[in-house]
């Protein structure tokens, strides 16, 4: 038999002759060998890489055996060749704030666990969202009153750009305590120099209004006369005369001072009236064409006639005047003209009895 190899296919791996059994040469008889195979991996050159090795896995790659197979081959796993299904992760991580960009240190570690990066101090933008809150505060945004609840509004603000976060509001309630207002005084009864007054004095709460008290108090009098001046005036045949006074025009005192502080009687200052400065008138007879005058007196301050020196009998001023004869009779007391003489004479004698009547009871 040729003694070349011989190879045989067995798809991963093939035979390989090895040899002959038996004893095949000087043969002198009909002899029988039997060829004998090796089975073996194929074995040949690299070829083209189909997948690469990884960190974590083999690869694999093309091989031509000796025997003319095409076949694969494993690639061993490679620690250096990191896949890139990496895995990110952070330390001293500083967050960002709405007025701040943060920082942070970036960790790239393959899924081998091999860390392959770190970069420290990286930016984190500013966050316009990122607030922090501060502490509430609380404000009473509208002071309780006696009768009305005030409010407390809580408000919590960021502390960085003091954005308000919340807020919120809360009733205070009512104090309940009046704040007295001040006093006002209504005169019911204004006071004069001589009698007290009365007032209304009306306490409010300067706040709710309500009325806190109100009492009635006396004004007293104020003892101040408001004097009008009378000038001193002579008396006449006609009216009373009074000396110089000051009378109130409120309570009608009496005083002989301008200040009001000599109180005198009324009747102090009267002064009685003065009798008639009166001047006597002859009779004189009437004549036919030319009228007289009975025998009178006359007042030259009040314009009066009398029939007597006294003044006493007050004659009509027509009656003193005696007409003409030929106008009639004229009584000496009415002055009435009467055309027939007896009925004037009559008349004239009533007058005369009443005059004298009068008189008697006068005196």
């Amino acid at each position: 038999p040729p003694a070349e190899e011989q190879y045989v296919n067995l798809g991963d791996s093939h035979k390989v002759f090895s040899g002959w059994t038996g004893v095949y040469t000087n043969v002198t008889e009909d002899s029988t060998v039997t060829a004998s195979y090796e089975t073996v991996v194929h074995v040949g050159e690299d070829g083209e890489t189909i997948l690469a090795a990884t960190c974590t896995t083999p690869g694999t790659k093309a091989q031509s055996c000796v025997c003319g197979a095409e076949t694969t081959a494993q690639i061993p796993i490679n620690p250096a060749a990191h896949t890139g299904v990496n895995t990110t992760t952070y330390d001293d991580v500083v967050d960002p704030t709405c007025t701040d960009p943060g920082s942070r240190t970036v960790i790239v570690t393959c899924e081998c666990g091999v860390e392959i990066s770190r970069t420290e101090n990286v930016e984190i933008p500013v966050d316009p969202n990122a607030h922090s809150a501060g502490v509430p505060v609380e404000m009473r945004t509208e002071e309780p009153t006696c009768g009305e609840a005030g409010i407390l509004t809580t408000t919590t603000k960021c502390i960085h750009c003091g954005t308000t976060l919340a807020e919120s509001t809360a009733p205070i309630p009512a104090t309940g305590n009046h704040t007295p207002g001040a006093a006002v005084e209504t005169v019911i009864k204004a006071p004069t120099c001589a009698a007290a007054g009365s007032k209304k004095v009306t306490v409010k709460c300067s706040v709710c209004k309500q009325v806190l008290s109100e009492t009635t108090q006396t004004i007293p009098a104020t003892g101040a006369h408001t004097l009008r001046h009378v000038a001193a005036k002579e008396g006449t045949c006609v009216s009373e005369g009074n000396a110089e006074y000051w009378v109130c025009t409120v309570c009608g005192k009496y005083f002989s001072d301008a200040n009001g502080e000599n109180a005198i009687s009324k009747a102090s200052v009267v002064e009685p009236k003065k009798p008639h400065e009166l001047t006597h008138v002859d009779a004189k007879e009437a004549t036919e064409t030319e009228a007289g005058n009975i025998e009178y007196w006359s007042c030259p301050e009040c314009g009066g006639y009398f029939s007597d020196a006294e003044g006493r009998n007050k004659l009509d001023p027509s009656a003193v005047t005696v007409p003409a004869k030929g106008e009639g009779y004229r009584c000496v007391l009415c002055g009435k003209v009467h055309e027939d003489e007896p009925i004037g004479w009559l008349i004239h004698l009533i007058h005369i009895i009443i005059y004298y009547v009068k008189s008697i009871f006068a005196a």
